[in-house]
């Protein structure tokens, strides 16, 4: 039972924080970054991260000109929302887990450029 707890716990982290991002030279120099995540703050907060670290590679420093966050998951936010709960009280009482997450519910573009 230990074991199906500890499991349960590793697939709740690394569902919960998976994100990816891309990186688009735009003219101008500008660069357009797409970063997709399970959460919506992940989404915008990680692709700012790797902005920042993109621009410092360049020994550089980022300067973000817009930002905008999307839902681009399959379900309802709410609906999703209220089967999360459903799904992890359900986890509690049975040792399983199963999540309605996936890695590209939100979609963060963020315009930025390096000085």
């Amino acid at each position: 039972m230990k074991r199906i707890f500890a499991l349960s716990i590793c697939a709740i982290v690394v569902s919960g924080c998976f994100s990816s991002t891309i990186v688009i030279p735009e003219s101008d120099g500008k660069y357009k970054l797409v970063s997709a995540s399970s959460r919506r703050s992940d989404a915008l907060s990680d692709g700012v991260k790797e902005a920042g670290k993109y621009c410092k590679k360049r020994k550089l420093d980022v300067s973000i000109l817009s930002s905008e966050v999307q839902y681009k998951g399959g379900m309802d936010p709410t609906t999703k929302q209220a089967l999360a709960s459903v799904t992890s009280s359900l986890a509690r009482a049975t040792g399983s887990f199963q999540t309605v997450d996936t890695s590209e519910d939100y979609e963060a573009t963020i315009i930025f450029t390096c000085k």
